[in-house]
């Protein structure tokens, strides 16, 4: 009989392509700790110079209508009753979902905002974040854009 014998050793193996693999994990770590720290490569939205702005607040009352009141003067800017303003309810509800996760107050307004190019967003200054309309269509842009009373747009 002959006996076999195991090699626990594998052979053959190169270790150039793992030391490769190795620099190419460390490289990306490295990358993305200086991106951090610097800010370098931080990609930013912007909607460009607006030509028309206003601070909002919203109100819900009881029978499920939205008012939208200009948070200066506290003036009905536009009411979206029941069935109305899907668009609208959904981002906002977004926005103030985002404002509790972060525990920021709800009562602060919003900023709705149109560049001279016709971009149109919702913006929360309070947290940051920002949707832009143009990106939904026609239906999101309308909802909004009776909000701005100066928006080259409503201008006839």
């Amino acid at each position: 009989m002959t006996a076999h014998t195991h090699q626990n050793q594998i052979t053959g193996v190169h270790k150039l392509p793992l030391y490769g693999a190795l620099a190419v994990v460390i490289f990306s770590v490295a990358a993305i700790a200086i991106s951090s720290w610097t800010g370098q490569g931080r990609v930013g939205r912007t909607i460009g110079t607006p030509v028309a702005q206003r601070d909002i607040m919203f109100r819900n009352d009881a029978s499920g209508t939205v008012q939208v009141l200009d948070a200066q003067t506290r003036a009905q800017v536009a009411t979206f009753d029941v069935g109305e303003g899907a668009f609208l309810r959904a981002a906002i509800r977004s926005m103030s979902l985002n404002r509790s996760s972060q525990g920021v107050d709800y009562t602060l307004p919003y900023t709705v905002s149109q560049s001279a190019d016709g971009k149109l967003a919702v913006i929360d200054p309070a947290t940051g974040h920002s949707i832009s309309l143009n990106a939904f269509g026609r239906v999101a842009i309308e909802s909004f854009a009776k909000i701005l009373p100066n928006s080259p747009k409503n201008r006839r």
